[in-house]
């Protein structure tokens, strides 16, 4: 399978199922963390959001460590309280429960993007009450594709053809990329395929991503394949 055609794949669960066991090591933290960062004002108390910012902040956790430990057990204690999980609380919370056990990221990933929809379709319940059958569609079409694009955000890189060559990792290019990294200013990331396609760049699936992608955040696999940062 293409990247592209796993772009067009038009269910977020599909696209991470067919990545998730080959996704690189560090991605499968960052997505996690970003999905969870996405319904974080729906958490039940802000040691949740302190649990989600660490583990943005460090995606190469492998066994927890002191520090995430004493971070991940005041989540815990908060998320232990909730007394329904199938509210809108809950489901943010069961996102991020289920990266606070110790079972690996590849099998708890499912399950965190599975109760991000959830939460972001509860909270958006009240809403849908309003609209015709035409619009509904379109908000759930519209709550898919931004999940779609999130996965694709963080685990492109899969499609990515290898290595990008020394040749067109020049120190232009670098600062450029280091730039919109520290600015997280996205807007520009299409000077950055400009520079790469100046020097030769051919890789049209990282060129199409810079320039086309439709929603970027911290984490971007582009920025990081060209920074080479895995």
């Amino acid at each position: 399978m293409t990247g592209f055609k796993w772009l067009a794949l038009p269910r977020p669960e599909k696209m991470l199922a067919t990545v998730c066991g080959v996704a690189h090591e560090s991605s499968l933290p960052r997505l996690a963390a970003a999905l969870c960062e996405r319904v974080a004002s729906q958490m039940p108390h802000e040691d949740c959001c302190r649990a989600i910012h660490f583990l943005k902040q460090h995606p190469e956790l492998g066994p927890p460590e002191r520090e995430w430990r004493e971070v991940r057990d005041r989540a815990l204690k908060h998320l232990h309280q909730i007394p329904y999980w199938g509210n809108l609380s809950g489901f943010a919370g069961l996102s991020l429960y289920a990266l606070c056990t110790d079972a690996p990221i590849r099998s708890s990933i499912g399950g965190v993007l599975y109760y991000v929809r959830a939460s972001l379709e509860q909270d958006g319940k009240h809403a849908l009450d309003t609209l015709p059958p035409r619009g509904r569609r379109a908000w759930h079409r519209m709550r898919r594709d931004t999940l779609r694009w999130q996965i694709a955000e963080h685990l492109g890189d899969h499609f990515a053809p290898g290595p990008l060559p020394t040749a067109w990792r020049t120190p232009t290019v670098k600062a450029i990329a280091r730039d919109l990294q520290e600015r997280e200013d996205w807007s520009l990331l299409p000077i950055l395929a400009d520079a790469l396609e100046d020097i030769g760049c051919v890789d049209d699936w990282l060129l199409t991503h810079l320039r086309k992608h439709p929603q970027h955040e911290t984490g971007c696999w582009a920025l990081r394949f060209v920074l080479d940062e895995g």
